[in-house]
């Protein structure tokens, strides 16, 4: 990447960094080669802001580094890692995004929550009926909301939990049932 990117990406200010990405992702897809090396650079920032703009760019070519990005040790760069494997929309990401939802920060279990139900995939309902039970809030409103995204997806495969899960998935279940039906 070149040191002229690279200072670009190199900000803390989140105002200054949307309007660089916003700049950059006016040049287009071919600078993403260049945007994948700042995954792995030092400062978080670079990692988080490279991320961002893969995603804004919706650069399939980038999913692979995103998914390993999902284990930063940051977590503004975990979840800006979430946030851009949801831009892009690449199946691939559903597993990865599924596993954040046992992450250790709150803020990225409710990215993950947030973004699943973008995806129309029956592997999500079950985790996210599970995140139902997350000790913040806004995990369990996401999961929501998420839910309902899915729509009959969600509820068909809920019904059939319901009718044939354990004791505790029939409760879970049927608890974001009414949730989805009262939202």
């Amino acid at each position: 990447m070149s040191d002229d990117l690279l200072r670009q990406l190199n900000q803390s200010d989140r105002q200054a960094a949307a309007k660089t990405i916003q700049a950059l992702v006016a040049r287009g897809p071919t600078i993403v080669p260049k945007v994948l090396t700042g995954l792995t650079h030092p400062s978080e920032w670079v990692r988080l802001n490279a991320a961002t703009l893969l995603g804004d760019l919706e650069a399939t070519e980038a999913v692979p580094a995103l998914i390993d990005l999902l284990h930063d040790p940051e977590f503004i760069v975990r979840e800006a890692a979430v946030t851009a494997l949801a831009a892009i929309g690449d199946p691939r990401a559903i597993d990865p995004l599924i596993d954040r939802l046992q992450d250790s920060w709150h803020d990225v279990r409710q990215a993950a929550a947030y973004v699943l139900g973008q995806f129309g995939d029956a592997r999500v309902v079950w985790p996210l009926v599970e995140a139902l039970a997350d000790e913040d809030y806004e995990v369990q409103d996401n999961a929501i909301g998420a839910l309902q995204e899915l729509g009959p997806l969600a509820i068909n495969q809920l019904e059939q939990i319901v009718q044939k899960g354990d004791s505790a998935q029939r409760v879970a279940a049927q608890n974001a049932l009414d949730e989805i039906r009262a939202g």
